[in-house]
């Protein structure tokens, strides 16, 4: 009975739920924000609503909750099969010498040019005025109105980047929000950090971005679609396709290894990365 009653409450609730949002005007947007929570709990769990089970508690301080996430994604990769973490010698140039040679990188050089105003001036004003801005509440849309007077200085302060080897420190600094993934959203592991960066650190992000493409389109892989200039998963399915049907028309047997790594990129060695950037 007490099963029945609660299902009734439930079914009551949507109906007034759809009832109070049902027949108003909106673009798209606004009607996948009414469904979504009747299609999946991905993603649905507000971070100033985050309760967890820790150490058989249950944590709702939002300080408590901060520093366990905190300790969680500064920690992820530390149970790496292999010791690679970064030497403490103070010195930068020492520093790069040890880790070149702990990972034996050739070494290869790639030249930032010069950065002009119309490049900076081009970025500036397709930003995605959509993405969240930082923690200085400076969006892309007054990024976008202001293009024409701030072009010239950003390009100025791109070209002191690269002159004297520095990302500016205040561009580094992020908002990082714990969402919730899948299963159990009591377990911190069933939670995955997003970054919201300030968006002129994107601005420097695509302008590097430019230049190191530049430099690895011919490293890279032939058969590397992902992060590459015009190529995607489609591209991968036509090449499998291709080789599939290849195989099947000489009688041949076609097998396929699918893996996933689990925090692939939160395990990615740091020096290892370190070492291949230089």
């Amino acid at each position: 009975m007490q099963r029945n009653r609660v299902r009734m409450l439930k079914r009551n609730s949507i109906h007034l739920y759809f009832d109070k949002h049902y027949g108003k005007p909106g673009n798209s947007k606004q009607f996948w924000d009414l469904i979504k929570p009747f299609l999946t709990d991905k993603g649905s769990k507000k971070n100033d609503n985050i309760i967890l089970h820790e150490a058989d508690k249950i944590v709702i301080k939002p300080e408590e909750v901060c520093t366990i996430f905190n300790e969680l994604f500064c920690n992820v990769a530390s149970e790496i099969v292999f010791d690679d973490s970064i030497p403490n010698l103070g010195d930068n140039d020492e520093l790069f010498e040890e880790i070149i040679r702990k990972h034996n990188i050739p070494n290869k050089e790639v030249y930032f040019l010069k950065i002009s105003e119309r490049e900076v001036y081009i970025i500036l004003s397709t930003l995605d005025t959509n993405k969240s801005c930082g923690h200085d509440n400076v969006s892309a849309e007054i990024l976008k109105i202001s293009t024409e007077h701030i072009a010239p200085k950003t390009a100025t302060m791109i070209d002191q980047c690269i002159d004297y080897f520095v990302f500016p420190l205040p561009l580094k600094y992020a908002e990082v929000s714990a969402i919730f993934k899948k299963k159990d959203n009591l377990s911190k592991e069933n939670y995955r950090p997003i970054s919201v960066l300030l968006m002129l650190s994107k601005v420097l992000e695509k302008v590097f971005a430019t230049h190191i493409s530049t430099y690895f389109s011919d490293i890279f892989s032939i058969y590397l679609s992902a992060y590459t200039v015009r190529h995607g998963w489609i591209d991968v399915l036509s090449k499998l396709d291709d080789a599939w049907k290849k195989d099947l028309d000489d009688n041949e047997y076609t097998g396929a290894m699918l893996m996933d790594l689990s925090k692939a990129f939160d395990c990615l060695p740091q020096c290892l990365l370190i070492a291949k950037l230089h």
